[in-house]
């Protein structure tokens, strides 16, 4: 006779685990990624000029938390990203050989947060400073939905 072993609640168990399914835990981390969202829109909010504040936003899905910079005010970008040429008026011929620059240099919109180099101006520090919190923000989500599978 070959050994047995039965594992006592392995079917509540499985049961369970199958709750938190791809779907369900995607559902459930939306309401985790709206609040960290909200968090780093605040932050960089607070690190950004006055006149441009009203362009950060932030939305979340199921895929995670987004921050958005928007177009209005319109310098609003020029002024976070930086830019490689003149706009509006100051594009006009008569200032071609002006030594002044509109927007510092361009550092452009393709960057990891917590990483240095080439991140957006007022806002890029105080996003890489959330870093951690918004880990500890994801980590104590996750938690609280296996607690739902798994209450034990």
């Amino acid at each position: 006779m070959a050994p047995q072993v039965e594992i006592q609640g392995l079917a509540d168990f499985r049961r369970e685990l199958r709750k938190l399914d791809d779907r369900a835990l995607r559902n459930g981390l939306t309401p985790i990624y709206r609040d960290i969202a909200k968090l780093v829109k605040e932050r960089a909010k607070g690190a950004a000029p006055g006149d441009v504040k009203s362009a950060i936003g932030h939305r979340a899905n199921r895929r995670g938390a987004f921050i958005t910079v928007g177009g209005r005010p319109p310098r609003a970008l020029g002024v976070f990203f930086g830019a490689k040429g003149r706009f509006g008026w100051y594009r006009a011929g008569r200032y071609q050989r002006s030594q002044g620059r509109q927007f510092e240099p361009w550092v452009g919109n393709q960057w990891d947060p917590g990483e240095g180099g080439a991140e957006p101006y007022f806002i890029g520090p105080a996003i890489n400073a959330s870093v951690d919190e918004v880990l500890e923000k994801m980590a104590d989500g996750i938690e609280d939905l296996a607690r739902r599978a798994f209450p034990n």
